[in-house]
């Protein structure tokens, strides 16, 4: 268990991250202040093993890692569904969006959210990503590296002789642990290093 843990504690009202949808806070509203149960548990991260983390498989198998709990863009063009890359939209305050912004990425979302509502992301660990209708590489395989399409919020593959660039390095996400295909939802380990604190 790493250190980076900043609460081991997390109200989960569903009891499954993958179901999460939270008008407020803690997912419940308190009538006198408006703020949730769990104000504080805005931008907390918590890792999980596969063993311990908690999913609706109707939904989508978890796997251990990283998950943040964040508040998603009310504002947002594009409706937020499983699988699709979470931008930063204010990082201060812990927003997310699901419209496109290269290298800003947060994280990968692990249902359909309400935008404006809360949820969980995971920003670290065995994920799993929408790869794009149209990829770079012709035949992607397991252990490539796998990076935010450009302008969208969807997964590509780097094609193996590219020329590896300054907006590529920004856009990367991980390495594909099940070879990538084309508009389909497919397993990605994801780097670390691009979350918050």
């Amino acid at each position: 268990m790493s250190t980076d843990i900043q609460s081991n504690t997390q109200r989960v009202v569903t009891g499954k991250l993958n179901t999460v949808n939270d008008l407020s806070p803690g997912g419940a509203l308190v009538a006198k202040t408006g703020t949730g149960y769990a104000p504080g548990q805005v931008g907390q991260r918590i890792y999980f093993s596969h063993e311990e983390v908690k999913y609706d498989s109707a939904i989508g198998t978890l796997y251990g890692g990283g998950f943040q709990y964040v508040k998603t863009d009310p504002a947002a063009q594009t409706s937020i569904t499983r699988g699709r890359i979470a931008f930063w939209y204010d990082m201060v305050n812990y927003i997310v969006t699901p419209d496109a912004v290269d290298g800003n990425h947060a994280g990968v979302f692990l249902n359909t959210v309400t935008n404006g509502y809360y949820c969980y992301i995971q920003y670290s660990g065995k994920a799993s990503l929408l790869f794009d209708a149209a990829l770079a590489k012709t035949t992607p395989a397991v252990k490539d590296l796998v990076v935010q399409k450009s302008a969208a919020n969807t997964g590509d593959v780097v094609a193996d002789a590219t020329t590896v660039t300054g907006s590529i390095l920004k856009r990367r996400m991980g390495v594909a642990y099940e070879a990538p295909v084309a508009g389909q939802i497919k397993l990605v380990e994801l780097y670390e290093d691009f979350k918050i604190v």
